[in-house]
């Protein structure tokens, strides 16, 4: 009933209250979250997402100040300490313009030997070299830094340095306004009430800015609502924010503790509650250097309308664990906006388009055309297709393809929704360790190497006690036949309590041609031997297609359950819609003769681009076409993932490709299936999971799905962040 009351303002235009934005914080269904604020989007900006191309330059890491949170700022002769010549910045510059930049985005510490001169000259000897970019420059605590030094008051200091050819402000340094988060990560900045007037003074003086909020660390959602409320206050006043950007916060080589990036989930959620809350701007930023690309191209999804731009060298985040990278291409941002269903727009700093062309783009769509962007005829036809999937009816392949083809991903999402399938409730996975099956190890080796896998995990592994690890012999890579059961019963004499899984149909092929038997035959020795599950591999897809039905089919009278994999592959651009609506349909056929389908596992192709977003419509379509009594998995090393690197300060398993396990859930993933537990932190993807409103479960294969421990909840609600 809430989010209804939420709904109904949202669409007549009705602000809502900070009341409203804290509910939908903490209850809002994700899916639900992200369509109204997509609709919210489409009503200010049309399709057009905007990007810039841009040059970040930090002028000085050596600061004055010791902010908790901050890892960038170095001390005057700490090693690793640096500043600028002015020169320098010009060199950069030049590069830059080079490249096509439009803008140059200046911010830094605040170096206890610059005096307010030197950022006059800065800035004036940046304009007089190129006068055709627009110099986006210094935060509000930087302008205070030079007002103190210079003994001058803010708008003085602002004048001066717009005289010599400063265009705006970036609006960083605002961090969290509330006193209670300030004054423990940031006690010796300006404060929240400073940091507004000196925008408000900005703003009187015709200087337009940027504003910030930096989540994710100490403060609570009611800290953040209250954030946005000052902003949305001001922005009534002054009109002179141009556009609004949530600052994922980096953890690492800082004084604050904590060990765990954002949840993905809680990206998304922000994004769409700042769209929602502050009625009064245009524009919200997804800010990939600090999202990572993979949320910010979601976000696109969820409110945001801008990606930022270039960058090119952004030191600040990536001091303290930022894994996006420094840069982005042109085509790089352009093909993210495209392929999220959107039109890319190159901007100016001010956001008017570059080019005249784009004009076009830029015209808001009216309430009443957001549902009708296509002819009536294929809009019906649509409809009826997602009625039918949403229903539980069966469709062709050329209906999946059809829909997958044409339906933006809110339509599916909400189609998803209305079917009332249970992944909302929680969501599983198998602590497992896995140990390949080599064809050059006899038995003897492969069993000391499973004991080493065993002693080596134990230190990564949840202490909940009442389950044993599954141990997954991978033989997807075997070069020549080998007697499989021999394996699978040293691995039951070495771990009795285990679930054994195989990876790998071609192997038992194999085998059972090697051994002159019939499948069957071979799969029952299997079974005997301790095996519990077959896992389709993906170098499986080898197989013709009647061969790996064949080793399933006759898996059901071996009593071994199966894993089929759905694969989604990349075309030119696309997603190969085609192929996985042949592979669904399947699945689907097969379903109906074979009982001990455990679950289907869904992944990328390996070494196949496929955006998250249209990832995430591939996953929700499929939970829709398959029967809901069957879990759909979504194995971590098979998500879509774009963000290149582990952080400067992160553990090994602390990979991007966690930031997508909390969003996954609201698309249709009720399991991540075999989790490693050497390779991936299995507390922080509890965290995750529970950061998304779900309930997270051990799985084991052939037992029953296993609540975690009240401890051992404790311990995990004390880890996460959970404002």
């Amino acid at each position: 009933m809430m989010m209804r009351n939420i709904s109904i303002k949202v669409e007549s235009g009705t602000r809502i209250t900070e009341a409203d934005a804290s509910w939908l914080y903490r209850n809002a269904e994700l899916g639900e979250l992200g369509r109204l604020a997509n609709r919210v989007n489409l009503r200010k900006n049309g399709n057009a997402v905007f990007y810039n191309i841009n040059r970040h330059i930090n002028p000085t890491n050596i600061c004055a100040l010791s902010c908790k949170f901050c890892a960038y700022s170095k001390k005057p002769g700490e090693a690793g300490g640096y500043a600028y010549e002015i020169d320098e910045m010009l060199v950069k510059a030049g590069e830059a313009v080079q490249q096509g930049a439009t803008e140059l985005h200046m911010v830094g510490g605040l170096h206890p030997r610059w005096n307010f001169q030197r950022y006059v000259d800065m800035i004036s000897a940046m304009h007089k070299a190129y006068p055709e970019v627009h110099l986006k420059a210094f935060t509000a605590v930087e302008l205070d830094w030079m007002a103190r030094r210079a003994k001058k008051t803010i708008a003085e200091v602002m004048l001066e340095l717009r005289d010599a050819g400063l265009g705006s402000f970036p609006g960083g340094g605002a961090e969290i306004f509330h006193a209670e988060v300030r004054d423990v990560i940031c006690d010796t900045k300006v404060s929240g009430d400073q940091w507004i007037e000196t925008h408000r003074t900005a703003h009187n003086l015709g200087i337009r800015s940027n504003c910030t909020m930096l989540y994710g660390h100490i403060e609570n959602y009611d800290h953040r609502v209250d954030h946005m409320r000052r902003l949305r206050d001001l922005q009534d006043e002054t009109g002179g924010f141009n556009v609004f950007i949530p600052l994922a916060f980096q953890p690492f080589q800082n004084e604050m503790g904590i060990n765990r990036y954002t949840f993905g989930a809680d990206d998304l959620r922000t994004i769409a509650v700042a769209r929602l809350y502050l009625d009064n701007f245009k524009h919200i930023k997804s800010y990939w250097v600090m999202l990572g690309q993979d949320i910010a191209q979601l976000a696109l999804q969820f409110g945001a309308n801008d990606l930022d731009g270039t960058v090119v060298e952004e030191k600040i985040s990536h001091a303290a664990g930022g894994r996006a990278g420094m840069i982005m291409t042109r085509n790089n941002l352009e093909n993210l906006i495209r392929r999220s269903g959107r039109i890319p727009v190159e901007r100016t700093t001010l956001y008017s388009p570059v080019h005249d062309h784009d004009l076009t783009h830029l015209t808001p769509i009216k309430n009443s055309e957001i549902d009708n962007q296509m002819s009536p005829d294929k809009a019906a036809s649509l409809r009826e297709l997602l009625l039918a999937l949403e229903n539980g009816d069966t469709t062709t392949p050329s209906g999946l393809w059809k829909v997958a083809m044409q339906a933006p991903l809110h339509e599916v999402t909400a189609a998803l929704d209305a079917a009332n399938h249970s992944t909302k409730q929680g969501q599983t996975l198998i602590e497992s360790v896995t140990v390949k099956v080599d064809s050059s190890q006899s038995v003897g080796p492969f069993t000391a190497a499973l004991r080493q896998a065993l002693i080596q995990a134990e230190s990564h592994v949840l202490n909940d006690a009442g389950h044993a690890l599954t141990i997954v012999l991978d033989a997807s890579e075997l070069m020549k036949p080998m007697p499989m059961a021999e394996y699978v019963a040293a691995t039951k004499s070495v771990s009795p309590a285990s679930s054994i899984v195989l990876r790998g149909a071609a192997s038992i092929l194999a085998t059972a041609n090697s051994l002159g038997q019939k499948t069957t035959e071979t799969l029952v020795d299997l079974r005997r031997a301790g095996l519990d599950v077959i896992e389709e591999a993906t170098s499986d897809k080898n197989l013709s297609n009647s061969d790996k039905w064949l080793v399933f089919g006759c898996a059901q009278p071996a009593e071994i359950a199966v894993i089929p994999l759905i694969t989604l592959k990349s075309l030119t651009n696309a997603p190969d819609w085609s192929t996985w609506a042949d592979d669904v349909t399947e699945i689907r056929t097969r379903l109906a003769t074979n009982a001990l389908i455990y679950g289907v596992a869904f992944r990328v192709a390996d070494n196949d681009l496929i955006m998250p977003c249209e990832y995430m419509k591939a996953l929700a379509l499929t939970r829709l076409a398959l029967p809901s009594t069957v879990k759909i998995w979504t194995p971590i090393t098979g998500m879509s993932v774009l963000a290149p690197l582990r952080g400067l300060g992160a553990d090994h398993t602390m990979h991007p490709v966690m930031k997508l396990v909390s969003a996954a859930r609201a698309f249709g993933s009720a399991s991540l299936g075999f989790v490693s537990a050497t390779e991936h932190h299995l507390e922080r993807l509890c965290e995750d999971l529970r950061a998304s409103g779900a309930a997270p479960r051990l799985m084991c294969p052939r037992q029953h799905d296993r609540s975690f421990s009240s401890q051992l909840l404790s311990n995990l609600s004390s880890l996460r962040h959970a404002p």
